[in-house]
């Protein structure tokens, strides 16, 4: 193998990107079929802060709760920072047959923008089963509960220090666990720690790759190296004295910015050995205006793989921990136009090649229609720290009706609780005339 060279220059210190992503404002509602005693969530939610945001009438129905406001930051598939600020509302229909949620409208740089209608099939009164202590169950909040099951990172937190007082540098590396599962398809973060104190004056900091890893017991899917060094204040660090970690008073401040992600999979060995990356560290000093050279290799260390029992027959083969949900940009369509089917996966792991098929929306109806595939741009994606990536379908209905998109269930395997899980998206129901 041909050795490669990576080369890093240093954008800022502890600091972080954020760029903007193209304004969006939808709603989603936790049921599009219920009964007349239920109730149910719709949401209103926009990936800027906006101003006056105007709600629906909601003529047909009573709200039970809200308007409740939320904000979270999001990092997006490309990298992209952006921000979600969401109103929500707990409504009651009060009446059968098929009901309308008007649409919701905000203002962004001078312009107005509108959700789209909703529509809702309400059917006679729906009996909900009891607890065991006879309280009644109600309707799960699946959006805070997908925001809380994606909330944990794919990596371990903790970096290493390997405390040296002539050396404000260290090369770690960040995996998932100290075990993996075989044919798992999993990372290593290979990064560089700095320590901040007084004596630092550097004016840049580059790296070159001099030596990178080679696996043996594992095929290597994809490396990713980092086109810039950038460094982020973390918290989560352990210092190694003596290769003994030890708890210490953390009086300095530490750096981290990654440098390369391996994508490897695990093949039937019993142990994987993660194999040390040497680098070549050239700083630059502010006051001396000298130039420093020195090599940083990190450490060796060993993984167990681990065999999967009972698997399930509708077992993806995909291994992570995922959420997922579906929603449209229409409800209500004219035939022969088109609209999206966006299926949004959010959590951690790695999505294979084909992962399209596996959530491709069923449609529940006897008239025409036509789905796609909207772009086929199929590629590997790891989702690390709350990512989501979208699959977007184009529907087409050919004749007047309605329409039901079935629920997507999507089956993995859960490295979080070393359990098989299947998720489930909402029905959605749109109607054609």
């Amino acid at each position: 193998m041909h050795t490669k060279h990576f080369i890093y220059t240093f954008l800022a210190l502890c600091t972080s990107i954020a760029s903007w992503a193209q304004f969006e404002f939808y709603a989603q509602v936790s049921s599009q079929s219920i009964g007349i005693n239920q109730r149910i969530e719709v949401r209103f939610t926009m990936t800027e802060r906006a101003e006056s945001f105007k709600r629906p009438s909601f003529e047909h129905f009573d709200i039970i709760g809200g308007p409740n406001q939320s904000e979270s930051n999001i990092t997006l598939k490309n990298g992209e920072k952006s921000m979600e600020k969401s109103f929500s509302f707990y409504i009651q229909p009060k009446k059968k047959g098929t009901l309308k949620i008007e649409p919701a409208s905000v203002e962004y740089e001078g312009e107005v923008y509108k959700t789209q209608p909703i529509i809702i099939q309400v059917s006679d009164e729906i009996i909900v089963k009891q607890k065991s202590n006879n309280s009644p169950r109600y309707l799960k909040n699946i959006f805070e509960e997908i925001e809380r099951k994606a909330s944990k990172k794919y990596f371990k937190e903790e970096l290493v220090y390997k405390e040296n007082p002539d050396n404000q540098f260290h090369i770690t590396l960040k995996t998932r666990a100290d075990s993996i599962f075989v044919n798992e398809v999993f990372a290593i973060e290979y990064g560089l720690l700095m320590k901040i104190d007084s004596t630092n004056t550097f004016s840049s900091v580059n790296a070159n790759i001099s030596k990178i890893p080679e696996y043996k017991d594992s095929l290597v899917l994809d490396v990713i190296p980092e086109q810039d060094i950038v460094f982020h204040n973390t918290n989560n660090v352990l210092i190694k004295v003596n290769d003994v970690l030890i708890e210490k008073e953390k009086k300095n401040i530490y750096c981290y910015a990654p440098l390369v992600t391996y994508f490897l999979k695990s093949g039937k060995k019993e142990t994987i050995e993660i194999k040390p990356l040497e680098i070549e560290l050239i700083t630059k000093d502010t006051v001396t205006n000298m130039v420093h050279n020195e090599i940083l290799v990190s450490e060796n260390k060993t993984i167990k793989a681990v065999l999967l029992k009972n698997q399930p027959k509708k077992f993806s083969g995909i291994f992570g921990n995922f959420d997922i949900k579906t929603r449209t940009n229409q409800y209500l369509v004219k035939i022969i136009e088109t609209l999206e089917i966006i299926v949004t996966i959010t959590g951690a792991g790695f999505l294979p090649e084909g992962t399209n098929d596996i959530l491709k929306p069923e449609i529940e109806s006897n008239l025409k229609y036509s789905l796609a595939l909207k772009e086929d741009n199929t590629k590997n994606v790891f989702l690390n720290d709350v990512q989501k990536t979208t699959i977007t379908y184009t529907f087409v209905p050919k004749e007047k009706g309605i329409y039901k998109i079935r629920p997507v269930d999507f089956s993995y395997f859960n490295i979080r609780t070393n359990e098989y899980t299947t998720v489930s998206t909402e029905e959605i129901i749109i109607e054609a005339d």
